[in-house]
């Protein structure tokens, strides 16, 4: 994958994909008695979910990188809008689980927390800016109208019925 060639949606994608991927190194609760970092702290099927979004998100920016001039751009298109609609269910749901379901266990958000749950919004919001059409100012994107018609001749009268 050559980085030069991505956009700014997928520098922002690729960037939250990073940020989620170090805060998995992070204390995600702390209690008195020590924190857990990481997978850990998520559990089994949230941190399924989040490698299958980081899955996504890899595989969006590197058919990004094989679409272009003269190629399809299908595989690309839908794989953007699969990995966003995983990138939203992944937010909500480690949204609900880091901050909705552990106040009652005594457990903190800590600061891996942020940066995974900051990791993901912006990775999602990489993957809706990517979706953009950015075709409209190259010049094989541009439109000439085809000419007007001529207005045609008028019809002649019917003849009078008698």
């Amino acid at each position: 994958m050559h980085v030069g060639r991505l956009r700014h949606g997928e520098l922002l994608a690729l960037g939250g994909l990073v940020a989620l991927a170090a805060s998995l190194f992070l204390d995600w609760f702390s209690r008195s008695g020590g924190g857990r970092w990481g997978f850990s702290a998520l559990g089994r099927p949230w941190e399924d979910l989040v490698v299958l979004f980081g899955l996504g998100v890899l595989v969006a920016l590197v058919l990004a990188q094989r679409a272009g001039l003269g190629r399809p751009t299908y595989g690309a298109v839908v794989s953007l809008i699969l990995a966003g609609t995983l990138g939203a269910i992944t937010l909500l749901g480690t949204l609900v689980r880091t901050l909705l379901a552990t106040p009652g266990d005594g457990l903190d958000p800590a600061i891996g927390t942020w940066v995974g749950l900051a990791g993901i919004l912006v990775a999602l919001v990489g993957l809706w800016v990517a979706m953009a059409d950015e075709r409209r100012g190259a010049p094989e994107s541009r439109f000439d109208p085809p000419p007007p018609r001529p207005v045609p001749a008028p019809r002649p009268d019917p003849p009078a019925e008698g």
